[in-house]
């Protein structure tokens, strides 16, 4: 938090605090872009230049979300605070009719090109809802219902297409990502119109004309498809696919295929290529790079499939992938990312490999990546909360360590406060020792993931192996 997490409105901040682009300063039909700096009206795109409008948007709300989360979970009051002051910033832009978003009134809902509408949305919303389940304000739950009512009026169900426009490109396609806002309301509120929305906007999204085809029905099911897309794009979607599924077995179907076809697209680190269109590529530890924005978007969308599936499995894969590229992006001592990077990585001077002739920006550590796009380095401080957030996991029983690594936990199983801390160095030693702090006496059952690389596992003197277990938990 003292680094470029913490500081990036710092070190930007005539992107992140000078732009109220959800405020004083919404896109117009005349808006001029920072980035091109010619105005141009929205409805009549030129090219894909019409994506700079929208980007920051997501600078700021990624960032916002990643910073919310990381300072309550270091219960840093200061961090809090300010946590809290960007949450109310954002909540005061909000218009009557509920809307939260970087357009005028002439332009919300009615973008018939290029545009960042969902996107803008999902970031600035997933920033909320970070706020709201870490302080369980009610008030914003209120903003954050107002806002999703706004969005099913604005886009109505059945009677709309989203996801039909001419020359839409990045922002467009990004705005499936919406459905990250709708399932997570519809787990907090248990309201079924939310879920059914999601389903909704996949299909239509499916059907739709999209620059990124990738998790298209069409697309999945076809097996001679090679994935293509713009590798953020395609990781985050599949999201929207595992939603689909949970209520329409033809959508599980399709995504049981994917699943199984993803293996050829991630590298020895777990790291999902594209760097940054995947153009039907396989992974090669030396020859084909990743970007840091599909490292967390696969890792979130692994946290996705754990609940909706309930395949303990896939934590594996999440956990390799946070340890290892993850990690590996991240400059050991300073306070610097790469945007871009190999497994094999001989150097870090803007060459993918020391024999390549061909100079990337990307294949840097930068605290900011400003020269390509400052949307690596937000991302950067949403993972860590992403991870610690679901080391453990509730269920009827009692909880399951999800995933392995110092941690304190605190939950409540029949009324009762727990707080479970795990003591360990992990992963650089393989013993774990959990201390179980109940406030008053209860039975409920601890289970462990059983790690797929393991040979065996003890616990409290008791050996296990695969042979034994024939699952990936321990109760």
């Amino acid at each position: 938090m003292n680094g470029h997490i913490g500081e990036l409105d710092k070190l930007v901040p005539h992107l992140i605090t000078e732009h109220k682009i959800y405020g004083r300063d919404r896109i117009t039909p005349r808006t001029v872009s920072a980035e091109d700096g010619v105005i141009k009206k929205q409805n009549n795109p030129d090219d894909n230049m019409m994506q700079y409008y929208w980007w920051d948007s997501e600078t700021q709300s990624n960032w916002k979300d990643g910073y919310c989360r990381s300072a309550y979970l270091l219960d840093n009051k200061e961090w809090q605070e300010k946590a809290s002051d960007l949450c109310l910033e954002l909540i005061d832009t909000q218009d009557d009719d509920g809307y939260i978003g970087i357009y005028d009134s002439s332009l919300k809902f009615n973008c018939k090109a290029e545009n960042g509408e969902f996107w803008a949305q999902a970031t600035a919303l997933r920033f909320v809802l970070g706020c709201y389940e870490s302080t369980r304000n009610e008030s914003l739950l209120t903003s954050l219902t107002q806002a999703a009512q706004c969005i099913m009026a604005g886009y109505p169900k059945e009677t709309s297409h989203p996801f039909v426009v001419e020359q839409g490109f990045a922002g467009h396609s990004h705005g499936l990502t919406i459905t990250d806002v709708f399932y997570r309301l519809y787990e907090i509120t248990n309201n079924i119109e939310y879920l059914s929305y999601c389903l909704w906007l996949y299909e239509d999204y499916s059907a739709g004309c999209v620059s990124e085809q990738d998790l298209q029905y069409k697309n999945v099911i076809d097996p001679g498809y090679l994935l293509k897309g713009h590798g953020v794009h395609t990781y985050e979607h599949i999201r929207a696919l595992a939603i689909a599924a949970s209520q329409r077995p033809q959508y599980q179907t399709a995504l049981d295929i994917f699943l199984s076809q993803l293996k050829y697209y991630l590298t020895p680190s777990g790291a999902p290529i594209g760097d940054e269109w995947i153009t039907g590529r396989t992974a090669n530890a030396t020859y084909t790079g990743y970007e840091y924005c599909s490292v967390h978007e696969l890792f979130s969308t692994y946290v996705m499939l754990i609940k909706l599936t309930t395949n303990i499995g896939l934590a594996d894969d999440a956990e390799w992938l946070f340890y290892n590229a993850s990690f590996g992006m991240q400059h050991p001592i300073l306070h610097a990312i790469m945007y871009c990077k190999t497994d094999n990585c001989y150097e870090a001077n803007e060459r993918k490999h020391p024999d390549s002739n061909q100079f990337n920006t990307r294949y840097k550590y930068s605290p900011t990546h400003e020269e390509a796009a400052i949307c690596c380095v937000p991302n950067t401080a949403r993972t860590i909360p992403a991870f610690v957030e679901n080391m453990f996991q509730e269920n009827n029983n009692g909880f399951t360590a999800l995933f392995y690594g110092p941690c304190e936990f605190y939950g409540t199983f029949n009324n009762v406060a727990i707080k479970i801390t795990q003591l360990t160095e992990y992963p650089h030693d393989l013993s774990v020792k959990c201390l179980i702090e109940p406030e008053s006496s209860v039975r409920f059952a601890l289970s462990f993931r059983y790690p797929g690389w393991a040979k065996m596992m003890i616990i409290n003197g008791v050996t296990f192996t695969k042979m034994i277990l024939k699952t990936h938990l321990l109760f």
